[in-house]
Formats: structure tokens, C-alpha cells, sequence
């Protein structure tokens, strides 16, 4: 009378369907070693698209001049770099909740559009940019 689930290989097919459809495609494609790199590298490329407003400027991301500290980067963020940078992290958090997917969907969608029409609102980045007030302060 033992009450332990039967795992022999019997019982691998029964378990092999109580999968969703997608978890299985993902399964059987992460299988393979050059999916595995191939989606590793799109992630890296997603990263460096997402951080690129800040890793491929002109500006410090610190700056300290009598001793109050600034951010130029950060500054000269235009609402839609903003938008991005936000919208990641919403995603990276709303990834590791415990919610269905349509709810992370929607919280997502409202995200997106509370952040969008703050930002396109309060975000007014300087229209010139002189490079020689940074590089001065060296």
C-alpha cells in the first residue's frame, strides 16, 4: 500500500501530456545545444539594445562637480529611452511573479501605457548637446 506516484517508464507518457503544448515545444527545442546558444545570444543582443541609450553616449553616467553628484546620461534620456529601460525591468519583474499569463499580460499593457504617457509628459531632455561641458571637467 505504498501511496508514492508510479514514475517508471510506463507512466512517462501519461506525465508527458499533462504538459502544456508550449512547454513542450520549448523542451524539445532547448534540447539542442545551438538553440541553446542561439537564444543566449538573442538575449545578449536584447540587453545591449535595451541598455544602449546608456552604454553608447557621450555623457558620464556620474558625474560629481562640487560635490554635487549628477547624472548626464540619465538627463538626455528621451522619453522613449526611458520607456524602454522600464518596461525591461517591468518585464524582468512580472517574468518571476506568480500570476497567469493573460494577468502578467495585461498589467504589462498597463504598464506600458501609464509609463509612456508619464514619460512622453515629465521627460523634456535638453535640445542642445554640448559635449565640451563634460570633457572640460576632467
Amino acid at each position: 500500500m505504498n501511496s508514492a506516484p508510479d514514475f517508471s517508464s510506463d507512466n512517462s507518457e501519461v506525465l508527458l501530456h499533462r504538459r502544456s503544448p508550449g512547454i513542450r515545444v520549448l523542451s524539445d527545442t532547448f534540447k539542442s545545444r545551438g538553440a541553446m546558444f542561439g537564444a543566449g545570444w538573442l538575449a545578449l543582443l536584447a540587453l545591449a539594445a535595451v541598455f544602449a541609450p546608456l552604454l553608447a553616449n557621450s555623457r558620464p553616467l556620474l558625474n560629481s562637480v562640487n560635490g554635487m553628484i549628477s547624472s548626464p546620461a540619465f538627463v538626455y534620456l528621451t522619453p522613449l529611452d526611458f520607456t524602454l529601460l522600464v518596461m525591461f525591468l517591468a518585464a524582468v519583474i512580472l517574468f518571476f511573479l506568480p500570476l497567469s499569463f493573460r494577468k502578467k499580460v495585461l498589467l504589462f499593457g498597463v504598464a506600458f501605457t501609464a509609463t509612456w504617457l508619464l514619460a512622453v509628459e515629465f521627460i523634456n531632455p535638453p535640445k542642445l548637446s554640448v559635449y565640451e561641458t563634460h570633457r572640460e571637467l576632467k
